[in-house]
């Protein structure tokens, strides 16, 4: 983590009655309410000012891409700030006007990226804490920005049960609200997943912490398995346990598969070649909106876990180690999408430092556009760029349009030039070839860096070693 560090300060938490709205809508800054300020009387005002660089780092956990500009509000005095930071010349007598009872402890703020979403608030928050609470690291005052999804929340309460929410809490969750208190020092940090060094133990630890998995367990059986004992799932005749993740509409952010039960269905006891064996396939389907228990648990049961682009595919890492995932991309997508967000999830999940046995093996597998369920909403994307496209051609030639409008001519829609912005949220209809060639190669992949370790781990009982991971 990265730290400005606010000596003698004391956290204000002031009232906000509009959390689900920002939560749906986002905040405008320059008219929204104050939801906290800090009152610091452990630096000068010159150094307090000097920390504007520092400060710089924070971004806006609603929206990325913009800095939360905490500096602004470095020189300003209590009446001026919509929220931030107040100097305060002497420590004695901020202490008496506030009246606020005090903690010798430093107290930790963290502002994760998309708080209210679900896949960035995992990779770029929770595994870094979840690192941290393994290793014995973690800040003992903790407080988070906001945090919506109760999953989550879960998992943060599981390994820091006083962390709070110093800006946003949804009304009656479990994360609540924090308390006006002063501290002996206010760290305002920033931490995102290039602080992860062991995706998959950082989760492993964070479930269990929570309840949802047992780690040691898991440990031992893995590590049995390496000293080339046979896996409770039997040996050559044992099946490949695949599930299909059903994903759940999240706003405009559909992507499901349209034909997911056919797929299963299809799927379910056939079987994929690999040099020199046959695999069964034994197929399930990981309902949409299924609590997080029975997620775990299913996860946990697969070897392969089958999943289009986004979220869903960080909950992979609720597998046992050395499990397969493969990510279903729209090739226009994974062509001409921003490559930072294409490839993201799988380097969540693959993060490690140690050799490759063992950890999650991921898969991309392209599909085709033709894929597309032309839904109403993809139809008015393209119409709309195709509008464009003609105001910018009328523009160039000098050609001026009627200013009575008329009815615009029906689109043809070729689903191969389908704009990457239209199509990546869209749904899809799978043909079973395509994900049983897709199953087959990730299957033979397995095979043969299985084959250079001398073992191979499917269909056998792949569970998580504490071995070499820094325990």
């Amino acid at each position: 983590m990265r730290c400005c560090s606010l000596p003698d300060a004391c956290l204000v938490i002031l009232p906000n009655n509009a959390t689900l709205q920002q939560w749906r809508r986002g905040i405008n800054r320059k008219t929204a309410p104050a939801q906290f300020r800090l009152h610091v009387a452990g630096l000068s005002a010159s150094a307090l000012a000097s920390l504007q660089g520092c400060l710089l780092q924070i971004h806006d956990p609603l929206f990325p891409a913009r800095l939360r500009h905490l500096e602004r509000d470095a020189s300003c005095t209590a009446s001026e700030c919509y929220t931030g930071i107040v100097h305060e010349p002497r420590r004695d007598a901020m202490l008496r006007r506030l009246a606020l009872p005090s903690s010798p402890l430093n107290l930790t703020m963290l502002w994760p990226a998309w708080e209210n979403g679900y896949g960035d608030v995992i990779a770029q928050t929770l595994l870094p804490l979840g690192e941290m609470a393994r290793l014995g690291t973690l800040p003992r005052a903790l407080a988070v920005s906001g945090m919506e999804a109760s999953s989550l929340t879960a998992q943060l309460l599981a390994i820091a049960p006083s962390a709070c929410a110093f800006e946003r809490a949804a009304p009656a969750a479990a994360l609540r609200r924090c308390e006006s208190r002063c501290y002996a020092a206010v760290e305002a940090c920033t931490v995102s997943h290039a602080a992860t060094r062991e995706a998959w133990e950082a989760m492993a630890a964070l479930d269990t912490a929570a309840g949802w998995r047992e780690r040691r367990r898991e440990a031992a059986a893995f590590a049995e398995e390496r000293r080339g004992a046979r896996g409770a799932r039997g040996g050559g005749g044992a099946a490949v346990r695949v599930l299909l993740a059903a994903r759940e509409p999240h706003g405009t952010h559909s992507r499901a598969v349209r034909n997911q039960a056919e797929l299963v269905r299809a799927c379910d006891g056939s079987a994929v070649d690999a040099p020199r064996r046959r695999w069964r396939l034994e197929c399930r389907l990981l309902p949409a909106g299924a609590n997080v228990t029975r997620q775990v648990e299913l996860l946990q049961w697969a070897d392969v876990y089958v999943t289009v682009w986004g979220g869903d595919t960080i909950n992979a890492l609720h597998m046992r180690r050395g499990g397969v995932v493969i990510e279903m991309v729209p090739e226009i997508f994974a062509r001409d999408g921003p490559k930072p967000w294409v490839g993201q999830h799988g380097d969540w999940i693959t993060r490690s430092r140690q050799s490759h046995f063992g950890r999650l093996r991921h898969y991309s597998m392209p599909i085709p556009s033709n894929a597309t369920v032309v839904s109403a909403q993809v139809r008015r994307c393209e119409e709309q760029r195709a509008e464009r496209r003609q105001k910018a051609l009328d523009g160039k030639s000098g050609v001026r349009r009627s200013s009575r409008r008329s009815a615009p001519a029906p689109l043809e829609l070729n689903p191969a030039l389908f704009s990457w912005e239209c199509i990546w949220n869209a749904d899809l209809w799978l043909e079973w070839s395509w994900l049983h060639n897709a199953l087959q190669r990730a299957l033979a992949g397995v095979f043969a860096s299985g084959a250079r370790e001398g073992r191979t781990r499917l269909g056998k009982s792949r569970q998580t070693a504490d071995e070499e991971v820094g325990t």
